[in-house]
């Protein structure tokens, strides 16, 4: 496996989700693992207690958007 594909519910181009069926494909890096998405995925499920059930959401919470710009505001 060498790629991966992921779909994004919203995006900034595609404010109504109207090529939601277009898959964006993520590429190993196996020359740099600290930039490759497919090895730090394997990290975090293998660190975290993640369900891996395809109803579940891989990262937990309500409002990932929230957590990530307050943390870029407190350094």
């Amino acid at each position: 496996l060498d790629n991966l594909s992921i779909q994004f519910a919203q995006q900034k181009g595609d404010q109504f989700g109207h090529t939601e069926k277009f898959p964006r494909n993520l590429y190993a890096n196996s020359e740099k693992s600290n930039v490759c998405p497919i090895f730090t995925l394997g990290r975090y499920l293998t660190t975290f207690d993640v369900d891996v059930d395809p109803s579940s959401r891989l990262f937990p919470g309500q409002s990932q958007y929230k957590r990530f710009k307050i943390s870029w505001t407190r350094s």
